[in-house]
């Protein structure tokens, strides 16, 4: 009877260790999705993504990029002409034109070149 005793109880050992890795593989499961929940949602929040999409804040970010290049592009494009113009009248000896007359001249100048520049 010894041996049927100890045939149980190895059955019983062997059922309690399936049954852990059982509880262990969902635990790990578990983990590695909570994990990639949580990598997601730091970098949502990292990179400023939206509520819309994953791509709504790369689509505002590059936006709000272009919208600063394009601001950036205004403001040194006018130094330009301001410069230009200014050139354009010390040449002629500040008299003869108007100073409209000389800006629009140096914005067809400057804007030729930054033309020519970006093909």
């Amino acid at each position: 009877m010894e041996k049927t005793g100890s045939f149980s109880q190895s059955m019983i050992t062997r059922e309690q260790a399936g049954a852990e890795i059982e509880r262990q593989a969902d635990f790990n499961a578990n983990l590695r999705q909570r994990m990639v929940a949580e990598d997601i949602q730091y970098h949502t929040e990292r990179l400023g993504l939206g509520s819309d999409g994953p791509h709504e804040g790369w689509i505002k970010t590059e936006e709000a990029e272009a919208a600063s290049n394009a601001a950036t592009h205004a403001e040194l494009r006018h130094g330009m002409i301001e410069v230009a113009a200014y050139y354009l009248a010390e040449k002629r000896g500040f008299s003869g034109r108007s100073a409209g007359e000389d800006w629009m001249e140096a914005e067809a100048q400057v804007d030729a070149v930054l033309h020519d520049r970006s093909n």
